[in-house]
């Protein structure tokens, strides 16, 4: 683990280094809260509504299979 530090002369005492360790810890869990943001969002607005439709349009064939299932196999073959 590297240290970047503004004096790196100075060896950083166990409670310097502590808070650098916890600011280091709050920002990536910031950035881990920021990506799971931003895939929900992804998933809310462009994945689901293609799955929903997708579902509609298979009930619709689904159901129409069911009406006429014998007609349909015997057209198949």
């Amino acid at each position: 683990m590297s240290r970047m530090s503004s004096a790196p002369s100075r060896n950083l005492t166990l409670t310097e280094e502590l808070e650098k360790l916890e600011q280091s810890i709050t920002l990536t869990l910031q950035e881990i809260d920021h990506n799971f943001s931003r895939a929900h969002r992804i998933v809310t607005s462009s994945i689901l509504p293609v799955v929903e439709q997708f579902a509609k349009h298979s009930d619709a064939i689904w159901e129409g299979s069911k009406v006429g299932d014998a007609r349909i196999w015997t057209i198949t073959f």
